[in-house]
């Protein structure tokens, strides 16, 4: 589990997202209904095999290590290493010019069995034994919402190497099985959503293109009563205007009354 966690990072290319192991592929706030973009597409397999991008990044290429350039060479190399031991690194496609941030697990214990001392067939994702002078990293992620894979090889003193990325079929098959979820709870939603509508016909939508509110026709608001303002630091109820009695000190409540009378009776008489 710690090898999932560790990659739920950042990462430096657009469209490129690390595997969550959580599922969180919509966001459904309560009693809202927005859809949100999920993780992956349909059919991740078909766009990595027809997408020319894929199709470049699927062979293997030159890659190269990007995270410190203007360091001294001497310096690049152990910031190199140290990076790897803790768990990422940074590296260029050379033909493509594609930079990606490489997330896994640099602890090959985690893959120890409970209560044994062998290794579970398992291949890890950072090696410095397998070849002498090399690293092999595998790393696992969501790029333009298809799950993939890198897998390749870096050189400790010049910093580069060859890698590839991979169709991730078992992390594919998980996500598909999210999304499918997650779309069936929310086409029920929104089935909900549509009956609750019909059922009462006095809603009125409200909203955005992106986002979409309904409300009730008829709102109710909150009583506000008026005031009349005394010019004494005083403040009188409107009903108290004109009632033939002076409730302001100076009596500025009743001053305009016959005006106020006379202006309401031509009003009465245009009726």
């Amino acid at each position: 589990m710690m090898n999932m966690n560790m990659i739920n990072e950042a990462v430096s290319f657009p469209g490129m997202l690390p595997f969550d192991t959580m599922g969180m592929g919509l966001y459904e706030p309560p009693k809202r209904y927005i859809f949100k973009m999920p993780r992956v597409i349909p059919e991740q397999k078909e766009k990595f095999e027809i997408d020319d991008l894929f199709k470049k990044l699927s062979r293997d290429s030159e890659i190269r290590y990007t995270g410190f350039r203007d360091r001294p060479q001497e310096e690049r190399k152990i910031r190199f290493q140290n990076g790897c031991r803790e768990g990422h690194t940074e590296i260029s496609f050379f033909a493509t010019g594609i930079n990606i941030q490489l997330m896994f697990n640099p602890n090959p214990m985690m893959y120890h069995h409970h209560h044994h001392h062998h290794l579970m067939n398992f291949e890890r994702e950072l090696d410095f034994d397998k070849e002498h002078g090399k690293v092999h990293i595998k790393s696992h992620f969501i790029m333009n919402g298809v799950c993939v894979q890198f897998r390749g090889w870096l050189d400790l003193e010049r910093l580069d190497g060859i890698g590839r990325l991979e169709y991730d079929e078992r992390r594919g098959a998980h996500e598909d099985a999210i999304l499918k979820e997650q779309l069936e709870r929310y086409s029920q939603r929104l089935k909900d959503f549509e009956d609750t509508k019909q059922r009462n016909p006095n809603w009125k939508h409200l909203g955005t293109s992106n986002e979409s509110v309904f409300l009730p026709l008829t709102l109710e608001f909150p009583q506000i009563e008026i005031f009349f303002d005394c010019n004494d630091n005083k403040y009188i109820s409107k009903d108290l205007i004109c009632d033939g009695h002076e409730d302001c000190k100076n009596g500025v409540d009743e001053e305009s009354c016959e005006k106020m009378e006379i202006t309401a009776a031509i009003e009465e008489f245009d009726k």
